[in-house]
């Protein structure tokens, strides 16, 4: 990859090209590959002389989602940690609510359920505080991994009351995530076995088939 970019190519060119490739590699499932993507010495002197900090940010961020991804926990909250010190140069509820959301997941990660749910609750408020109508993505990213939380406690009430929430977003903005109608589906299958499920998720379903 190192050789099609050439001397030529920009130093914006540089950082969106090994950005967007780690993220292809993320949706692939090779986590190893996206974390060097994240983090090669070309991109990280793009983003130097770029001089804008918000790109060593993403770079952190992640490669410490793809290093939690292959289970490099302690890994993961190294780069993580170091994405955090971004912060107070670019204090956005936006970047804020990205490094609540991943510490939620390395606690998830840790099974440190209590400290996951209160972290992604803190990014579901930052991320409403984006904008006119907020993150809509973020905020259904954060409710897809509260229902995460209340699915292995094995709570069937925890996961009502998220998808519920689901249920009024999805209404409000004609947005549906596809981790959203995950959740929904696994609810379903933890439901199993309780009496009255049909009347617990109907009125989910209206909302989200």
């Amino acid at each position: 990859s190192r050789g099609l970019l050439g001397k030529r190519a920009s130093v914006h060119f540089i950082k969106r090209y090994y950005l967007r490739l780690a993220q292809l590699r993320c949706s692939l499932g090779d986590y190893a590959a996206a974390e060097a993507l994240y983090m090669p010495p070309e991109l990280l002197a793009a983003v130097e002389k770029i001089g804008n900090i918000e790109g060593y940010f993403w770079c952190y961020l992640g490669a410490a989602s793809a290093a939690l991804a292959s289970r490099s926990i302690e890994k993961s909250a190294h780069f993580l940690a170091e994405a955090e010190k971004c912060i107070p140069a670019n204090p956005s509820p936006s970047l804020a609510a990205q490094v609540r959301l991943a510490h939620g997941n390395l606690a998830l990660a840790r099974d440190e359920l209590d400290t996951a749910e209160t972290a992604f609750r803190e990014a579901e408020g930052l991320f409403r505080q984006v904008g006119a109508t907020g993150h809509l993505q973020g905020i259904s990213d954060c409710l897809a991994c509260r229902g995460e939380v209340e699915l292995r406690r094995t709570n069937v009430p925890g996961v009502l009351a998220v998808l519920k929430e689901c249920a009024a977003l999805a209404g409000a903005s004609g947005h549906v995530d596809l981790q959203v109608k995950r959740l929904l589906l696994e609810s379903v299958v933890l439901a199993e076995g309780v009496a009255d499920k049909d009347d617990l998720f109907r009125d989910v379903l209206e909302h989200l088939d």
